[in-house]
C-alpha cells in the first residue's frame, strides 16, 4: 500500500493534521481497551470516522500508529519531569511534580492504562518506554532523593520504583478501586491524598499522609 504525506515524513496541511490527531485519540482509546493484538485498525478507523484505509495514509502500520500513541502520551511526562528537574531546587517542588504527573495520568487513563499494559505485559514498545519514559523519571526521582537525603544510601532506586507504582498503578486501576472502595479514586481530593502518601512512604520531603492540606 502506497504511503501517505505523513508516513513519508512530509508536512501535512491543517485538515490532515486535525485527521491525523483524531486517528491518534481513537487508536489511544482503542489500544488502551483492547491492548495491541487485539485493537484492529478497522475499530480505529471507525471510531475516528474514518474510513478503513485513512490510517495508513499517516502511519506505515498498526505498530508505527501504536508508537507514535505512546510517543504523544510520554511527551508531556517527560516535558513535566524536565521542569522538574528545572526547579528542584524550590520549596515544595517534589509535590508539585508528584501532583503534575498524577493530574496528567488521570486526565488521560487511556493512555495510562495503555502505558502500564505496555509495561506489564513487555509489550513491542516496552524497551522504548524504557528508554525514554521511565529511565528519565526514575533518574529524576532518585537525583531528589539523594538532594532530600533522607533515604538510606542505595534504597533509591527501590523508594523510585515505590513512586512509578504508586503514580501509574493508581490511575490505571482507578476505576476498579472507586468500586471496591464507592469513592472516585481520581478526584482531586484523592489526587491530593495520593500526593501525600507516596511523599510520605518515599521520603520525597512532601507533609506527611496523615496531614490535611
Amino acid at each position: 500500500m502506497a504511503l501517505g504525506a505523513q508516513a513519508e515524513g512530509l508536512p501535512l496541511t491543517p485538515r490532515a493534521a486535525e485527521t491525523r490527531e483524531r486517528i491518534l485519540d481513537a487508536a489511544e482509546t482503542v489500544f488502551g481497551q483492547r491492548g495491541f493484538d487485539a485493537a484492529t485498525t478497522r475499530e480505529i478507523a471507525a471510531l475516528s470516522g474514518t474510513n478503513v484505509a485513512t490510517p495508513y495514509t499517516y502511519f506505515a502500520g498498526k505498530e508505527a500508529l501504536y508508537a507514535a500513541v505512546i510517543e504523544r502520551a510520554i511527551a508531556p511526562l517527560i516535558e513535566l519531569m524536565d521542569q522538574f528537574a528545572r526547579e528542584s531546587d524550590k520549596p515544595g517542588a517534589a509535590a508539585a511534580a508528584i501532583h503534575a504527573v498524577l493530574e496528567r495520568l488521570s486526565s488521560h487513563e487511556a493512555t495510562t492504562r495503555l502505558i502500564y499494559r505496555e509495561a506489564v505485559a513487555n509489550g513491542p514498545l516496552a524497551e522504548r518506554l524504557t528508554k525514554t519514559l521511565f529511565e528519565p523519571l526514575i533518574d529524576r526521582v532518585c537525583a531528589e532523593l539523594r538532594a532530600v537525603g533522607n533515604v538510606e544510601p542505595g534504597m533509591e532506586p527501590f523508594v523510585a520504583s515505590l513512586y512509578v507504582h504508586l503514580s501509574f498503578s493508581h490511575v490505571a486501576l482507578g476505576p476498579l478501586l472507586s468500586k471496591v472502595f464507592d469513592l472516585d479514586m481520581l478526584s482531586p481530593d484523592s489526587l491530593a491524598r495520593q500526593v501525600r502518601l507516596i511523599g510520605a512512604a518515599g521520603g520525597l520531603g512532601v507533609k506527611r499522609f496523615s496531614q490535611e492540606e
